[in-house]
């Protein structure tokens, strides 16, 4: 084997293994807060029993809790919650209208995690507004993120290119 086949099947290999190491970033499961109820935002007239959230991923059942707090920050929570796969059901007993906000976190089977925040009105309650909420973040990769990836992989081919490339042989100097 010379040095030239040599520097191009460490090139390729290099390039595979960085690759590969890439696509469970782009082909992880997405995951995230799809559903709630009471909604995000919403103003229900009677109270519910119990506050549902559903996910886009299957739930860790050990590592999630949700906690929902009235106006004045006092917990109303009547249970323990409920996983079902996709789903958390927290319990709650709420007595009078006013703003109310569940606070979920979550770890998902594929190691993912989501928290966040979901705001709701019972009555002539206003929803109150969330401070610092993470509000469906879900953990997924952000802007820049892609971005400084897709350059390592753009850095990765240029130096399998120039590895790779043939270079022609030097001339031995006159003695």
């Amino acid at each position: 084997m010379t040095a030239a086949t040599l520097r191009r099947a460490v090139a390729i290999g290099i390039f595979t293994v960085s690759l590969l190491g890439l696509l469970p970033l782009v082909l992880k499961e997405p995951v995230g807060l799809a559903a709630a109820a009471p909604a995000d935002q919403s103003v229900i007239e009677v109270a519910p029993e119990k506050v549902s959230l559903t996910f886009a991923g299957e739930i860790d059942r050990d590592s999630a809790h949700v906690t929902v707090l009235d106006a004045d920050g006092r917990a109303v929570i009547a249970g323990r919650p409920v996983v079902d796969r996709y789903e958390i059901h927290q319990p709650i007993s709420i007595t009078g209208s006013g703003g109310y906000s569940a606070t979920y976190h979550v770890r998902f089977a594929n190691g993912a995690v989501a928290a966040g925040t979901v705001a709701f009105g019972v009555g002539d309650g206003v929803p109150p507004r969330v401070a610092g909420a993470h509000g469906g973040h879900a953990g997924q990769i952000d802007p820049v993120t892609l971005t400084v990836l897709a350059a390592n992989v753009v850095a990765l081919a240029v130096i399998g290119w120039k590895l790779t490339r043939r270079r022609p042989a030097r001339a031995d100097p006159p003695t």
